[in-house]
């Protein structure tokens, strides 16, 4: 389906830089967004705030300053069911 999308200028420039990075589709990168934002295929917009695009236009784990223990697994096993 074909829409028109009124896009401030400075985002759109910046999309079109990560799509080329990605070596991808305007068009592809907006559809992604779009799915992780609303929640299609599984994700949602809370667990997307765990990834960031990197300097080469993959997304990756955004770096924390949790120190992770065997206390912190321990709970999360128990919290999962595991």
């Amino acid at each position: 389906m074909k829409t028109l999308l009124d896009l401030p200028d400075e985002l759109l420039v910046a999309a079109r830089q990560v799509a080329a990075q990605r070596h991808t589709t305007l068009e592809d990168m907006v559809a992604l967004s779009l799915r992780r934002e609303i929640g299609i295929d599984g994700t949602s917009a809370s667990t997307t705030d765990l990834y960031e695009v990197g300097e080469h236009g993959f997304l990756q784990l955004r770096t924390r300053n949790d120190v992770i223990t065997e206390e912190l697994i321990e709970q999360i096993r128990e919290s999962e069911g595991i």
